[in-house]
């Protein structure tokens, strides 16, 4: 004999998207369906992931905005006083070097920043 639908739980995955204090929170979840009432609800500790989340976004632009500026400010010092070149230089240098230690930038990307504006320097201080 055939059992009805009903009377099993169904397991069906699908993206829930649910609003958040302005974010819109997207996870692919499992729904259980028990005699036709869907029951899940979002718990505290993934609105917490969500705030934690949002803050650290914003704290990791926010970081890597300053090193563009400290490139753009030491770029624009070349032709200027030698002394103002190399302390924005070393600027530059350390806003590198403490985003990889707080995990910001991966040591390569601080590498290749620091290579890369090195050779823009060397190279227009030479014409």
């Amino acid at each position: 004999m055939r059992k009805s639908f009903i009377s099993y739980i169904a397991t069906i995955f699908l993206f829930e998207y649910y609003i958040f204090d302005s974010l819109i929170l997207c996870r692919k979840t499992s729904v259980y369906y028990a005699k036709g009432k869907k029951q899940w609800q979002i718990s505290n500790l993934q609105k917490k992931r969500v705030l934690v989340a949002k803050r650290n976004t914003e704290r990791n632009v926010a970081f890597k905005s300053s090193i563009k500026t400290a490139v753009k400010k030491a770029l624009s010092l070349v032709k200027g006083d030698e002394k103002e070149l190399s302390a924005a230089i070393s600027k530059v240098y350390q806003l590198c070097d403490k985003a990889v230690s707080k995990g910001i930038l991966h040591k390569n990307t601080a590498a290749r920043k620091k290579s890369r504006l090195t050779k823009a320097i060397n190279k227009l201080t030479q014409n």
